[in-house]
């Protein structure tokens, strides 16, 4: 994970919500929680739109308004290969 832009507050001793889309396989919540610790935050919290069920996957969020198996999702700000992203539901790529 590279930051292209740090936090522009202080947020050691405050605590933090990270919010994300979809819970895939969680490298990218993994890694902002790891870093935010670091920087001292009193607490973390994770809440998800999407949690997608992963083989092998530890990491769990607090908050996850919707969970899944398997499948490839599109929709509401969310693309497939650059289409369907203005779609006003979410919707799952079948096979």
């Amino acid at each position: 994970l590279q930051w292209i832009k740090a936090p522009s507050q202080a947020l050691a001793d405050r605590h933090v919500l990270l919010v994300d889309d979809i819970l895939d396989k969680g490298v990218t919540i993994s890694a902002l929680t790891g870093r935010l610790k670091d920087i001292g935050v009193a607490s973390v919290h994770t809440a998800v739109l999407l949690s997608k069920h992963s083989v092998g996957r530890d990491m769990t969020v607090d908050f996850a308004a919707l969970q899944m198996q398997e499948g490839y999702v599109f929709g509401c700000g969310m693309d497939y290969r650059g289409y369907w992203r203005g779609l006003a539901d979410i919707r799952v790529l079948e096979d």
